[in-house]
């Protein structure tokens, strides 16, 4: 189910506390609300990018998948959080998939016409760069611990080298 978004959606959402209402009801334009059910796919990887996504309820499965390997979980996306990151930077296609685990709201935002927004309102801009990088930065610091739980801690002899 699709429909127009509303600006106290976008208000009681985390992800864009702080903005003003005027940058709100601006997103507001380009953005709409859809609904998911637990086993219900957002996107898949490979899929073309053409929307980001800000979770408003609901718990959403991150999922890389390689021939040899299989499919694999990598993270979880919940309220107030960003999944499908990489249009903003316009990526063509789709890093990982995004299977709904518990029924979901989310807020679809266009990116091309985000880009232009963010390029047209530095602050905006400002504020969606900065919170894209948090999260690839909460996300690449799960994955250090996930590699270090599943390899061990124990890293190899390290002697700094000195002046």
């Amino acid at each position: 189910m699709n429909q127009s978004i509303d600006l106290e959606t976008l208000r009681q959402t985390s992800f864009f506390s702080g903005i003003p209402d005027e940058q709100l009801a601006r997103l507001a334009e380009i953005s709409r609300e859809a609904s998911f059910q637990r086993g219900d796919m957002l996107f898949q990887e490979g899929d073309l990018g053409d929307e980001v996504y800000i979770v408003v309820k609901g718990e959403v499965s991150v999922v890389i998948c390689t021939p040899k390997v299989g499919c694999r979980h990598i993270g979880t996306v919940s309220d107030g959080e960003l999944v499908a990151w990489s249009p903003m930077l316009q990526h063509t296609r789709l890093s990982a998939g995004a299977h709904v685990i518990a029924a979901t709201r989310v807020i679809a935002i266009n990116a091309a016409k985000l880009r232009a927004l963010c390029e047209e309102d530095a602050k905006l801009g400002y504020h969606f760069l900065h919170r894209i990088a948090e999260v690839l930065a909460e996300r690449l610091s799960g994955t250090r611990m996930r590699l270090m739980e599943a390899h061990g801690v124990h890293l190899p002899e390290f002697v700094p080298e000195t002046d």
